[in-house]
């Protein structure tokens, strides 16, 4: 069965190559591509690599890339369980649609995938890196309760890792 999650305002799906045109769009925007992709231009058939590695976890173990699509059906990121730096467990990934920053999306869709791998996925931990620089998304980690593990050179770059436990419930550090 393959997972759809739903909270307030969002309904999250697997991607599919049907969202290819517009993953890879997203991916190429200059925010996301800084951030994420260290400024690589990710081509259409990378972007269906992608998604297509994406249904293959879902097939093998319920979880990849889930699309966020808003209560009018428009699209406003993805969010996900994805593998980085050659680690056992995927980290927490989450891109909103530089277009629909400041609304909250970011972290009401983080947050869908952090419950979802605590409780039917059973994690023992989550973890979530972020780009030294990038200080909205240590916001959104902060905001879900995630812990500062340490700092550390990643593939060049100055990146941040953080964990969280299935105890852990950042409500009151995203109220305070």
């Amino acid at each position: 069965m393959t997972p759809e999650l739903k909270t307030e305002r969002l309904r999250l799906r697997p991607l599919t190559q049907d969202d290819q045109p517009w993953f890879g769009k997203l991916n190429r925007d200059p925010v996301v591509r800084r951030f994420l992709w260290d400024d690589d231009i990710i081509s259409d058939e990378q972007a269906a690599d992608i998604i297509a590695e994406s249904s293959r976890l879902f097939e093998d173990r319920q979880y990849g890339l889930f699309r966020a699509d808003d209560e009018n059906g428009e699209p406003v990121g993805y969010y996900g369980l994805w593998f980085f730096f050659g680690e056992d467990l995927p980290q927490l990934l989450y891109v909103t649609d530089p277009e629909r920053n400041k609304e909250g999306f970011a972290v009401e869709g983080a947050r869908a995938i952090r419950d979802y791998a605590f409780g039917p996925l059973a994690f023992s931990h989550l973890d979530a890196a972020c780009d030294a620089a990038n200080e909205p998304s240590h916001q959104v980690a902060r905001a879900l309760g995630f812990k500062l593990r340490k700092t550390a050179m990643e593939e060049g770059l100055e990146t941040t890792f953080y964990r969280a436990y299935p105890a852990d419930d950042g409500a009151a550090l995203a109220s305070g």
